[in-house]
């Protein structure tokens, strides 16, 4: 049989590509998911206290390839995908730490800001985007990404899936993976635009 790179076990508590997700991180993504969702146009499919409630968690996992050795890596990521299972709508939540951010990394933003508003905005506007830790943005209902998370959902041995952040020197890419049968299978579309899993070697 062979040997998969990805192990179900890993992704489980204790296991080496496991984050859990703390109870200030939680707070804080769920209260992006209630102001994201308040200042769409549509009202109706703004989320209520409750059914923030019904918040379900999957991991996200990063692809690389070390330099030295040129094989595939995986790592554990802070960002989770989300949920609700009450408006059955995705989130992505992606966590980046700016608070070593400098107005020096990016003087271009920096000064345009200074020179519209002036200083003292430009100042507070970098002090803000220190603090930003988490964004939240939400997949298109039958959307591509949504269509394949409802998928791997339905496929995989336990009602899950993950997904996989690969990144190169030329871009990235994010895929919806899954297992079954305790192999690891990524969501392709096939010929006829069908969604298909195929295994993960």
């Amino acid at each position: 049989m062979p040997v998969y790179a990805l192990q179900a076990a890993a992704l489980l508590p204790g296991g080496s590509l496991y984050t859990p997700i703390t109870e200030g991180a939680r707070d804080t993504i769920l209260s992006k998911i209630q102001k994201y969702e308040t200042r769409q146009k549509d009202k109706s499919v703004a989320v209520s206290t409750k059914s923030l409630r019904n918040i379900r968690y999957f991991p996200v996992i990063e692809a690389f390839k070390d330099s030295t050795d040129h094989v595939q890596h995986y790592r554990a990521s802070k960002g989770v995908v989300c949920l609700n299972e009450t408006s059955h709508i995705y989130y992505g939540a992606e966590y980046q730490d700016r608070s070593n951010f400098k107005k020096e990394d990016n003087l271009y933003m920096y000064n345009g800001i200074k020179e519209v508003h002036g200083q003292k905005f430009a100042d507070e506007t970098v002090r803000r985007y220190k603090a930003i830790k988490w964004t939240v943005g939400k997949y298109f209902k039958d959307g591509k990404m949504s269509n394949k998370m409802d998928y791997a959902i339905q496929e995989s041995d336990d009602g899950s899936f993950f997904m996989l952040k690969s990144t190169t020197l030329y871009g990235g890419s994010n895929d919806i993976c899954y297992f079954k049968d305790g192999k690891p299978y990524i969501c392709k579309k096939d010929d006829d635009g069908s969604i298909i899993g195929k295994e993960l070697q």
